[in-house]
């Protein structure tokens, strides 16, 4: 996807997002991720370029890594990565996730940490999957250091948490991180657990199901109104 064909992550923000969703539990190391048994498929769509956070990524590569993994049966696609241009400006993001979304894929996407509406982001701002703000310890939106904050807007449909999140790093290591990109895998590992007790569910239905469990918040600027329940969402929906 980024004209290599190694999936190393050189970068640890991919290794980072992937432990949230599913790094292995009750083994004495790290943390324990989202759905500790689930199976992680490594897409890089992004160039490995320094201070990943703080830079976009190719739309190109967005449409090509949620083709593959499609293609190769992913049931939950997380996508915490954005670029600072809504989803109406490329219409083959919203063609590709209208696909992978018929094909029976759950997406789930960062809302972005630039602390504007996230109508102004992609894939954020696409239609169909399920966007992700961030809160931080107290319930509120999260405000980051070097004055970064959670995207937020009416496009939001979830809050998760975001900030000083600890999960697996590169190299074998751990790291805490900030970011609507930590908050978006509590979701994706959400969705994947719901689909491992209740497969018939359509990515329509698992959307709804984790938004409908959610606990309401109030935050300064709107993230959805509400925040992940998993222990509801698996009771109403599991």
């Amino acid at each position: 996807m980024d004209g290599q064909s190694s999936f190393i992550d050189t970068i640890g923000h991919g290794t980072h997002v992937g432990g949230i969703t599913g790094a292995h539990s009750n083994n004495g190391i790290g943390v324990a991720g989202m759905n500790w048994d689930g199976q992680l498929m490594a897409i890089r769509v992004c160039k490995a370029i320094p201070y990943f956070p703080y830079n976009t990524c190719d739309p190109t590569g967005m449409v090509q890594g949620i083709s593959y993994a499609v293609a190769n049966g992913a049931k939950v696609i997380n996508l915490s990565l954005g670029s600072g241009t809504p989803c109406s400006s490329s219409p083959v993001q919203q063609d590709t996730i209208n696909s992978a979304i018929s094909r029976g894929a759950v997406i789930v996407a960062a809302a972005g940490n630039n602390g504007v509406n996230a109508a102004q982001f992609s894939p954020a701002s696409c239609t169909g999957l399920i966007t992700v703000g961030a809160l931080d310890q107290s319930n509120a939106r999260s405000l980051w250091p070097g004055g970064q904050s959670s995207n937020y807007g009416a496009r939001i449909d979830i809050a998760a948490p975001g900030s000083a999140i600890l999960s697996t790093y590169k190299e074998g290591g751990y790291e805490s991180s900030n970011g609507t990109s930590q908050a978006a895998p509590f979701v994706s590992g959400a969705a994947a657990l719901l689909l491992s007790v209740n497969p018939s569910l359509k990515p329509q239905q698992v959307k709804d199901c984790i938004i409908n469990s959610g606990d309401p918040i109030t935050t300064d600027l709107p993230l959805g109104g509400r925040k992940l329940n998993v222990l509801r969402m698996l009771q109403q929906c599991g």
